[in-house]
């Protein structure tokens, strides 16, 4: 239910869920640093993006992995997805910026021009 879980991600490799009580849900691997999170619109995912070159789409329900999908040497620093939650844009320590299909985890968009980090990224509603 939008609203009532948050989830932050930490140098400690995990992403983790709770419920705005306090009360711990799923905790989310990853091998490296988790440096963005961002809710679908419908709150039934959660992806995250990672130091190690991975956006990740999850169940935050169960904890499940959904997709993972291979950025390269990208060091993902932001995720969001589109209003529609068919795309994911993520940005990353070098100026890359992209988006992805959220179901088949292809890239289908490169923007260029940032000469540093890309520290937040967003679709317009």
């Amino acid at each position: 239910v939008a609203g009532t879980r948050v989830a932050p991600g930490g140098d400690d490799g995990t992403a983790r869920i709770w419920a705005v009580d306090g009360t711990p849900g799923p905790i989310l691997p990853h091998p490296h640093r988790v440096l963005g999170v961002a809710w679908s619109s419908d709150d039934r995912w959660l992806a995250t993006a990672g130091w190690d070159g991975a956006l990740r789409v999850w169940d935050p329900a169960s904890g499940q992995l959904l997709r993972e999908i291979d950025g390269g040497a990208i060091q993902f620093l932001e995720v969001a997805f589109d209003p529609g939650d068919r795309w994911l844009i993520a940005g990353g320590h070098a100026g890359e910026v992209s988006a992805w299909s959220v179901m088949t985890g292809v890239r289908v968009a490169t923007y260029e021009g940032h000469a540093g980090p890309v520290t937040a990224a967003r679709f317009s509603p």
